[in-house]
């Protein structure tokens, strides 16, 4: 299969015009597209991670695609240069409700509220010091950190945006577990999954098509499979029950 073995070093070369993050071919290159390729986001050099945006107004997947990598888009430097206190190991684009962050947005808020209908999208990069952090990927701005991994958190991913679920950021770490965190309420940590050894890595994870089904993989040489449909069923009636409370007492 033939493939263009420059495009990541010449999208690399946009990101850092003046050479200013040197791209080192020994460094582990993480990757992501958000939904609808409307940003394609990596990080190559530990504390840094570079957003590509795109711009056009049409959100068609291919078209999308097409002015996220044409030449007009590239060479207006549409780029954002995220920033972290600590090393990037992995990175992840979803959807979650504008209503959970919106005060966190600041000023961008109007306009994502104007451009998103309902949603807002997320960034997530896991840490080398356990934590995960949530950026606004339009502008870079960090909005919250989540906190509750002990060590490296080696991967992670949000639910399909496919499932008819809320929006769950499904984590994996060097401390042997995974973790469900809901982010349509603040990135709330709802569940951990033990299943692993307990001085295993658990190195990978991954959802099912239709947000039923996670699986993850360790160095205990173990693919464990997760039956999350009646875990986030639970989560949403306990959510519906707390907000039908608060009606009645407000």
């Amino acid at each position: 299969m033939a493939t263009n073995t420059n495009f990541l070093h010449e999208l690399l070369e946009i990101s850092s015009p003046q050479g200013q993050f040197p791209f080192d071919i020994d460094f582990r290159t993480l990757i992501a597209f958000a939904p609808n390729d409307s940003a394609v986001a990596w990080a190559s050099q530990g504390y840094f991670i570079t957003v590509v945006l795109n711009h056009s107004t049409d959100n068609t997947s291919q078209n999308c695609k097409r002015a996220l990598f044409s030449k007009e888009n590239l060479s207006r430097r549409r780029v954002i240069i995220v920033e972290s206190n600590a090393a990037v190991l992995s990175i992840a684009f979803g959807y979650a409700s504008l209503s959970s962050f919106i005060f966190l947005l600041g000023s961008a808020r109007n306009e994502m509220k104007k451009n998103d209908q309902g949603s807002v999208l997320l960034l997530a990069a896991g840490m080398d010091d356990g934590s995960i952090r949530i950026y606004c990927p339009k502008t870079g701005s960090f909005l919250m950190q989540l906190l509750d991994h002990r060590s490296n958190v080696c991967d992670i991913k949000f639910s399909p945006s496919t499932a008819s679920m809320r929006s769950t950021l499904l984590s994996c770490s060097r401390d042997s577990t995974l973790k469900l965190w809901d982010m349509d309420d603040q990135g709330n940590m709802f569940r951990t999954l033990e299943g692993h050894g307990k001085r295993e890595i658990v190195t990978c994870c991954s959802w099912s098509f239709d947000g039923k089904y996670a699986a993850s993989g360790g160095t205990d040489t173990m693919v464990s499979y997760w039956l999350l449909a009646f875990i986030l069923i639970y989560i949403s009636l306990i959510i519906v029950i707390k907000n039908k409370h608060n009606l009645i007492l407000y």
